[in-house]
């Protein structure tokens, strides 16, 4: 069996979703990263400020009950909040591109490892030990982020070895395989 048959045998490509990952964010980690790439402090205080003096109020039957502070969570539609949430994700897409083999093109022209678009993450795995890296990654990044995988909306697509992996390797984390095409952001690819 030539090189290529096997690689495409033994690979297989994780689409990830994260529940509620805009509202999971831990305004600490967000202040953590802007801090490891050296954004100077006035300017990390005004993104603070924005992101977690944020005060919620909840209506009920036309009784507002009394504000709490909103101690987690980005706001979606706030304009600073997608760069935000990219700068949560980075430590995420720095080690998985240091620490996975991904797959090829088929060109051979780009090695893929991961694409991130918000909480949606593809994730190409090469074969069974990138595969135990891969969970071993997104598990810790899950505790340090406070983001989720969110089961029912994460799918791996790959052959039956690759599938019989997954279950081995990721029971916990994603619950379904599935043979039919490859969409991603409802577009399948050409």
């Amino acid at each position: 069996m030539n090189q290529d048959r096997l690689q495409f045998r033994e690979s297989f490509i994780l689409q990830l979703d994260f529940q509620k990952a805009f509202e999971r964010v831990r305004h600490h980690f967000l202040k953590q990263q802007l801090q490891q790439i050296f954004v100077p402090s006035t300017i990390i205080n005004a993104i603070m400020l924005i992101v977690s003096q944020q005060q919620g109020q909840v209506c009920i039957n036309d009784f507002l009950c009394s504000t709490f502070s909103i101690s987690q969570g980005l706001r979606q539609g706030d304009p600073p909040s997608p760069l935000s949430f990219a700068l949560v994700m980075d430590p995420l897409n720095r080690t998985v591109s240091s620490s996975l083999e991904g797959i090829n093109t088929e060109d051979g022209q780009v090695r893929m490892k991961m694409i991130l678009m918000a909480d949606d993450v593809i994730a190409t795995i090469a074969d069974e030990k990138d595969a135990t890296k891969f969970h071993n990654l997104i598990s810790g990044f899950e505790k340090i982020s406070n983001l989720k995988l969110n089961p029912t909306k994460s799918t791996a697509y790959g052959t039956t070895w690759a599938q019989n992996a997954i279950i081995k390797n990721w029971d916990i984390m994603i619950k379904s395989t599935t043979d039919d095409t490859f969409i991603y952001l409802g577009t399948p690819p050409e």
